[in-house]
């Protein structure tokens, strides 16, 4: 089980996949979860749970779940370690977000009361980047195929 989760191969391609999608999904967690947050522009956990209860209508496990995969998934992608667990959680992350959204449109836009409202254009790119991850594993420069090439060689 586990070698089916790290296996890849020296792909550069995947390895730009990967860490983009990592550049992006850990931020947007981290925002939410460091105390340091401001850094980024979040409020913190308790803010971040406050509004997907409140405005999302999610319970409180799904969105302590969503904030905390969002932040591991996307270190883990940084860091090539278990690449396609990672790719699949940021993906179920996101997906269920686009489902959030759906309602909203195509792209990013004012609302009726002049707030932003978020569209789908930017959770279709994450999907996208997260499905070489989750077939293919992490590429070059990660923590995954240094352990498998570890594990031929002894």
């Amino acid at each position: 089980m586990a070698s089916s989760l790290i296996r890849t191969n020296k792909d550069y391609v995947l390895a730009l996949s990967r860490i983009a999608l990592g550049l992006v999904a850990f931020p947007y967690g981290a925002q939410k979860v460091v105390p340091i947050a401001a850094l980024w522009g979040g409020d913190g956990f308790g803010a971040a749970m406050r509004v997907y209860e409140n405005t999302h209508g999610l319970p409180g496990f799904l969105a302590g779940f969503l904030i905390l995969a969002e932040f591991a998934g996307g270190f883990a992608l940084l860091l090539g370690l278990f690449g396609r667990l990672a790719a699949a959680v940021v993906g179920v992350v996101m997906g269920l977000w686009m489902i959030l959204v759906w309602d909203t449109g195509w792209f990013v836009h004012a609302g009726p009361s002049g707030q932003l409202r978020h569209g789908i254009e930017f959770y279709v790119l994450i999907l996208a980047l997260c499905v070489p991850v989750l077939l293919r594993g992490s590429g070059a420069f990660s923590i995954d195929l240094m352990v498998q090439n570890a594990s031929k060689k002894g």
